[in-house]
């Protein structure tokens, strides 16, 4: 049985997207329960949408459905979303678990739709800000999760920066010391979500979509951990007066303060607080970075998509559906590591993994490499993590395997290659 069917779903379009070497771009559901009072996030979410599509892109909004990794939602879904708002409980990583052991809703952060694109096969997330180092954390120690997934799952993320909540500086150390790239977009400055300007300077400006994907392709290629991100400014027309946002942000934060709101409630409290105080001018602004960031995330995903197969042709005349779709799992499930694969190499390895991997890359009941036949445990469970076929012994790869890929039965294991 493929466990993580049970707990992942992809929709058609998305599906068929991807089978098809076409670009895709994750969106995060937060933003529609926790983000905006209802009707606006959905028709917020919806535009968002349209955006992508309209850019040749297609959009993968993800969620958490009835125990699910929804990864695709459909109009009425995104509804549901709306409607129910905070309601649908905010789900991180460490909240994953046991929203989908429990058939539960939830509402993707920045973290959880990096995990669920990547599973997915989904390499371009687009969102509006991430979360970080919060004010005062030297006391609290209150780091958002964000920082940790960009530090160790393959996604690259567009944003307008991180929240101008957060300390900014501390953030920016944190990601240094993870060794996650900050790329500017057009910019040299670290922008600020609601301004373009926020006095620290980023690691790289990118001018092009081809920049970043290029940038993007070489992280992948040299297996270093983790992913990317692009900050991309809201624009001029909609930023915020630095000084005006800054005085609402310090006046929110002190009546967060006085009332003792903790831990995942901080952020939805704090835009609502800055939305009131600013009339509404401030959710404008964050509906307009967020179409701003999508509609650079379609543009890089289109260039991605070519970086990686060569062209944005090539998958489909080289590989067979089956086998793009095999090796993108394989990918998402970390059995084939990091690197792209050249068109001639993927079609020829997955062709001759197909026999030995269920669905999500599990190991099948048996193997076959010319006339040998290796006998393969069928199932995962405690304690069998790492084991390979039964005529190997510890890390030495069995003579079926060795020319191309060590057999490693754990889906978290890294293979030899």
């Amino acid at each position: 049985m493929n466990h993580l069917e049970q707990y992942l779903s992809v929709s058609p379009e998305v599906r068929a997207a991807l089978d098809a070497g076409k670009p895709v771009v994750a969106l995060e559901s937060t933003i529609i329960s926790h983000g905006m009072p209802y009707p606006k996030n959905e028709e917020t979410a919806l535009h968002v949408e349209e955006i992508i599509r309209a850019h040749g892109a297609t959009p993968a909004t993800i969620a958490i459905i009835q125990g699910k990794m929804t990864v695709g939602c459909t109009r009425e879904q995104i509804e549901y979303l709306g409607k129910r708002g905070l309601d649908v409980p905010k789900a991180s990583r460490r909240d994953l678990p046991v929203l989908l052991a429990r058939g539960m809703d939830g509402a993707t952060t920045v973290t959880t739709t990096m995990i669920a694109a990547s599973l997915a096969g989904i390499r371009v997330f687009a969102t509006g800000g991430i979360g970080g180092v919060h004010r005062g954390a030297e006391t609290t120690m209150d780091i958002s999760a964000d920082l940790e997934e960009l530090a160790q799952t393959p996604v690259l993320v567009i944003c307008a920066g991180c929240k101008s909540i957060l300390d900014i500086g501390l953030t920016l150390e944190y990601l240094e010391t993870k060794g996650v790239p900050v790329l500017g977009y057009k910019t040299k400055e670290m922008p600020a979500f609601y301004t373009t300007h926020s006095g620290f300077q980023v690691d790289y400006q990118m001018d092009s979509p081809e920049d970043v994907a290029a940038a993007f392709k070489a992280k992948l290629a040299c297996g270093l951990k983790g992913g990317m991100l692009l900050t991309n400014p809201i624009p001029d027309q909609y930023a915020m007066d630095l000084d005006y946002i800054n005085e609402n942000i310090d006046a929110a934060i002190v009546e967060c303060n006085t009332l003792g709101i903790k831990g995942k409630n901080i952020t939805p409290f704090l835009l609502d607080k800055i939305q009131k105080l600013t009339g509404g001018k401030s959710l404008e602004a964050n509906i307009q970075l967020v179409y701003n960031n999508v509609a650079v995330g379609a543009e890089v995903a289109k260039v991605e998509v070519g970086a990686e197969f060569g062209n944005a042709e090539a998958p489909r005349r080289v590989l067979q559906p089956e086998r793009r779709r095999a090796l993108r799992r394989l990918r998402g499930r970390g059995l084939l590591g990091l690197a792209p694969f050249r068109r001639e190499a993927a079609a020829g390895l997955v062709e001759r993994l197909e026999a030995a991997l269920l669905p999500g890359g599990r190991l099948s009941g048996a193997y076959r490499e010319g006339h040998q036949r290796h006998e393969l445990p069928r199932r995962v469970g405690p304690g069998r993590e790492g084991r390979a076929c039964r005529d190997c012994h510890g890390c030495t790869p069995c003579d079926a395997a060795k020319d191309f890929l060590h057999v490693h039965i754990s889906s978290h294991s890294t293979p030899i290659l």
